[in-house]
């Protein structure tokens, strides 16, 4: 019972830590969605060299030699403890973030994850090293059923993590309970691989490979190969599908561990149950699956529940057809941790294109209908390969033709969506489209910047109408309202959280400084050459690169007058920067009668008892500001103001205001934060 014990708890603490740690770090890199992407490329290059180096135990050294430097690496591990991030790696900003990430994760949790990812591969060689011959246990015949073990561990640690973990617990906490589990884990480990074998006086084998045994299903070449190309597919699309959940929703451990839930159930099934009816099937019913994914990829306004309803049982068909095929092809288990390596390389080769390589040759999430495709096309042509089929077989051609022109359909609306675009471009935030849209008025089109779905800024074209304040940002905004007011006294500072196309420029006077804080050089580059606003204005302006909080507890400066937090009006909600904390450190580096303007704007987050607890603290008072424009080039808004006297709002500029009503709260720190609370019904 040690074997099952200790491969779920392993798989557990493995998959407790990703997003634990990927949460944690999220605040360092502007809470973008992408770091979920490049932290999973981390965690698939982890387990790389973990299969690696169980490949090389296990082939190389005898069975009483491979447990005792298992136990010497677990040992190193122990000196990792306790996990967690440290201040002191925190980026300054100045150098590229997926190299960034991938430094912050090996020196925050690679140890500790190289040695819980090793252990799987290395128990289930054990295994097969000790009933090679002997009866095994009925419910256990084979070591692949601890691959299905380990994977339903995996299951239920993502799974207890946004819904149970991350709500009732402070990051801390997480950590330090994670801790205790590894110290666990090394015991229960200890009492597998050591007292018990000398106790038993096991006398080691030779430690050459017995005799060649036959492949379960043919030479190993064919199932190292699949295990590398389904593999590959399997992991792209599971990136691909969190890419564009986390960006248009938003970047939170909630939705990244549905789809990676999924994923690893569709890999439990089958390793765990055998299927053969259901197996034939699988490939045609994922071929079926591409349609409603088509239809989410190409309708411009799904709701949220439909979307996902839509989405992930379709992307849990596809997984579940490619894995079944690579359970059926697993290879004998002498060829078991060359079957897993090549399985681990797949993934890893699938992170970098998904995580490196889409953002730079690509200007949309095209890998999506890629990986569609080639999940699609390799499952049919193993399952025919299996049957006898060619590939002129009706039952293999069709279905691949449908997959591919189902994929070619997602990419060609992708592509339509940018034809009328006069640029479309995409790094390491994001994708970001300028086009110009019409207002059916005098005032001309308004050109717009658009990050995914969402308009960030627009400025209209017609040369006269170039100064106006437009979009979310218009005279009567809280924001207009804030800066008017502020500006009566004289000159102003303003710091701004989040450049967009620079519109609050527009309210710059001489003797004005409008300090810009922005972490996407895509975006700064942007506002600069097809937007006039920047170098139009009559205020001086600085552009300060970085996330918007790290960057405001370094700036320099005497106090602002207005601090304006614009990130909030896409359906990505950067958490970190509405933190107790985060509140806090805005007071701090506001004057006395400074006001803190937040646009709450969000089409699934309803951030008003956000702002609630932000303004219960001694001293503070609100006032929300509503536009409901009902025509371009303004749109609806909604901004809190807040101030540490109501005598500030209390002038006719806000007789539109309304005060913050009392009603429930939600205090977000930077230990504990729970989306869950907070999400529009």
């Amino acid at each position: 019972m040690l074997y099952p014990l200790t491969v779920f708890l392993a798989a557990f603490l493995l998959f407790q830590i990703q997003p634990m740690i990927a949460r944690a770090i999220l605040p360092w890199f502007g809470g973008t969605a992408t770091l979920w992407t490049v932290a999973v490329l981390f965690f698939q290059l982890g387990l790389l060299a973990a299969y690696g180096y169980s490949h090389i135990v296990l082939r190389l050294l005898s069975p009483s030699r491979q447990r005792m430097l298992h136990l010497v690496v677990v040992a190193l591990g122990l000196v990792a403890l306790p996990v967690g991030p440290s201040d002191a790696l925190r980026p300054t900003g100045e150098h590229e973030p997926v190299l960034s990430i991938l430094r912050v994760l090996l020196q925050t949790v690679g140890l500790p994850y190289f040695v819980v990812a090793a252990t799987a591969p290395l128990l289930q060689g054990w295994y097969a090293q000790e009933t090679d011959g002997r009866a095994r246990l009925r419910w256990l015949p084979s070591p692949y059923v601890l691959y299905a073990i380990s994977n339903v561990g995996s299951l239920l640690a993502l799974l207890s993590y946004p819904f149970v973990i991350e709500p009732g617990f402070g990051l801390r906490t997480q950590f330090g309970v994670w801790s205790i589990g590894y110290g666990c884990f090394a015991v229960v480990l200890a009492l597998l691989a050591w007292p018990r074998h000398w106790r038993a006086g096991v006398v080691d084998p030779s430690p050459q490979a017995p005799p060649a045994a036959p492949s379960l299903t043919g030479p190993p070449s064919i199932a190292l190969l699949g295990a590398l190309g389904l593999a590959a597919a399997t992991n792209t699309l599971l990136l691909a599908v969190t890419a564009t959940l986390a960006h248009n929703i938003a970047p939170v451990p909630l939705l990244w561990v549905v789809p990676l839930a999924l994923y690893l159930g569709s890999f439990a099934v089958p390793f765990g149950l055998a299927m053969p009816r259901l197996r034939l099937v699988l490939p045609f019913l994922a071929v079926l699956a591409l349609v409603p994914i088509a239809y989410v990829e190409t309708v411009t306004r799904v709701a949220l529940p439909t979307r996902l309803g839509l989405l992930m049982p379709a992307f849990f068909v596809i997984c579940l057809a490619c894995h079944a095929e690579l359970a059926h092809l697993k290879p004998h288990p002498r060829h078991l941790s060359s079957f897993y390596l090549m399985i681990a390389l797949g993934g890893t080769l699938g992170g970098i294109f998904a995580g490196v390589v889409a953002p730079l040759i690509f200007d949309s999430y095209h890998e999506l209908p890629l990986s569609l495709a080639a999940a699609a096309v390799l499952t049919l042509f193993f399952l025919g390969r299996s049957r006898g089929w060619s590939w002129r077989h009706p039952l293999v051609a069709v279905p691949i033709a449908a997959a591919v022109a189902i994929a070619v359909y997602i990419a060609r609306a992708s592509l339509d969506d940018v034809s009328g675009d006069r640029l479309a471009t995409r790094n390491f935030y994001g994708t970001l489209a300028i086009r110009d849209e019409p207002t059916f008025d005098e005032a001309g089109p308004l050109r717009v910047l658009v990050n995914g779905s969402i308009i960030h800024g627009g400025q209209l074209v017609k040369r006269a109408y170039h100064g106006e304040p437009t979009t979310y940002f218009g005279p009567d905004s809280g924001v207009g309202l804030a800066l008017r007011v502020a500006g009566q006294s004289g000159p102003i500072r303003v710091g701004v959280m989040g450049l967009g196309v620079g519109t609050l420029a527009s309210y710059g006077r001489p003797g004005d400084l409008y300090v810009f804080f922005e972490i996407n050089p895509l975006v700064v580059r942007l506002a600069s050459s097809e937007f006039s606003f920047l170098r139009d204005s009559h205020a001086r302006i600085e552009i300060v690169p970085g996330d918007g909080r790290l960057s405001l507890e370094r700036y320099a400066g005497p106090p602002f007058d207005v601090i304006v937090i614009d990130a909030f009006a896409g359906d990505s909600v950067p958490i970190h920067l509405l933190t107790r904390e985060a509140v806090d450190l805005y007071f701090r580096r506001m004057t006395p009668s400074g006001i803190l303007a937040l646009q709450i704007t969000n089409q699934y987050v309803d951030l008003k008892p956000i702002a609630r607890a932000a303004a219960s603290a001694p001293g503070r008072h609100a006032l929300v500001v509503a536009t409901a424009d009902q025509h371009s080039p303004f749109f609806n808004s909604v901004w809190v103001l807040l101030s540490r006297g109501a005598s500030r709002f209390e002038t006719p500029f806000f007789e539109a205001g309304q005060p913050l009503t009392a009603g429930h709260e939600v205090a977000w720190t930077d230990d504990h934060a729970d989306l869950l609370s907070v999400i529009k019904r």
